[in-house]
């Protein structure tokens, strides 16, 4: 009784032994994956929301209103060249 008493005693020290590295690799992994949650649900955005309306027949009508100069984004030269014979006037 008193041998498989000491018996236990010694498998439980060296469970405890074996434990520790995987202790000391299992606890930073374990707050790594809870930090990355928090991080996750602090910054997410928030939801998508969409603007319905009815769907209605009519006319398509856009307005734009301005102030201020209208310049181009760029220029093209356009030019033509024709080419014929005159007949007599």
């Amino acid at each position: 009784m008193l041998q498989q008493a000491s018996h236990d005693v010694r498998a439980t020290a060296a469970f405890k032994r074996h434990l520790r590295p995987l202790l000391w690799i299992l606890a930073p992994a374990v707050f790594a994956i809870l930090g990355c949650g928090v991080w996750w649900w602090l910054l997410r955005s928030p939801p998508l929301r969409y603007v319905t309306a009815r769907v209605t027949r009519g006319s398509i009508q856009r307005a734009v209103t301005m102030t201020g100069a209208l310049n181009p984004v760029g220029t093209a030269q356009v030019g033509s060249y024709v080419l014929m014979r005159t007949r007599r006037i």
